[in-house]
């Protein structure tokens, strides 16, 4: 089992684009395919949804996990989401 610090790291370092359908709410996203591994991003989600908290943007709960500046959340709390969004929190 890799370590949370492993995972946030890979988390950081994966290729992300801008949101451009979300202009009111400028953030980046990733998507499983362009990950090395499936397992990766799995943990990946894994990791927001254990480590963040509950957020609500727009009547609807995200879990958002926050860290080194970042909010990274997912579109839906299930193991098949395809997205992880990013973006600067200040």
């Amino acid at each position: 089992m890799r370590s949370d610090e492993e995972v946030i790291k890979e988390l950081e370092e994966a290729s992300y684009r801008f949101a451009k359908t979300m202009p009111e709410n400028p953030h980046f996203y990733t998507l499983s395919k362009t990950w090395g591994s499936s397992e990766g991003f799995h943990d990946a989600v894994m990791l927001i949804l254990r480590l963040g908290e509950v957020e609500i943007y727009k009547g609807w709960e995200y879990v958002c996990f926050h860290h080194h500046g970042f909010k990274y959340w997912t579109m839906d709390k299930e193991r098949e989401t395809v997205l992880i969004n990013r973006k600067t929190v200040v």
